[in-house]
């Protein structure tokens, strides 16, 4: 009987370890998943984020463009409208030439002095870059809009599609799903 005993004890040891051993494995598996999940949100938000990085740099580019250009049909209206005044100057200072009949020579140097030097600031004005400046009597208007964020959210609540959203507000799906899903994500969707 006391065999029995010692077997009987013997075999509850055995399983006792068994059991522990077979805790601990499933507790160390459980571990390795919470970290393979991790990592696959993390590399989801990473891919996330690198997408919508490389559309906004494509935005920036394309502004970028339309802010150039912009500029550059300022200088030109602003150049065309410095020669019309010159030109228009030049005109009236010619007119002026034949109506006066100058019968001086002394009279006559310095007019033509004076147009040389017209002439001469007025082939300047060209040469120079134009400086786009706000002129002191241009208005200045104030404008809120709603951010991007607050107009896809709203959007998305009254349930268009995250294609439709990003052609209604011209942005990228990535930058429409990313908005969204860190809005669920912080627990206010």
């Amino acid at each position: 009987m006391l065999e029995v005993n010692s077997l009987t004890s013997m075999l509850f040891m055995v399983s006792f370890l068994l059991h522990i051993i077979a805790l601990s494995a499933i507790y160390m598996l459980f571990k390795e998943l919470q970290k393979l999940k991790s990592t696959t949100y993390i590399e989801e938000i990473d891919e996330l984020m690198t997408t919508y990085l490389e559309e906004l740099r494509e935005e920036n580019a394309r502004l970028e463009d339309r802010i150039v250009k912009s500029e550059q049909i300022k200088a030109v209206q602003k150049a065309l409208k410095n020669d019309q005044k010159h030109s228009e100057d030049d005109n009236n200072e010619k007119e002026e030439l034949e109506n006066q009949n100058v019968n001086s020579s002394d009279k006559q140097s310095s007019v033509f002095a004076e147009m040389l030097s017209n002439e001469e600031k007025r082939h300047e004005l060209e040469q120079e870059p134009f400086d786009l400046q706000i002129e002191s009597g241009d208005a200045i208007e104030d404008s809120y809009t709603a951010s991007l964020q607050s107009r896809i959210l709203l959007l998305a609540e009254q349930g268009f599609s995250q294609n439709e959203i990003a052609k209604k507000l011209d942005c990228g799906e990535t930058e429409v799903n990313l908005v969204i899903k860190m809005h669920k994500r912080n627990g206010k969707g």
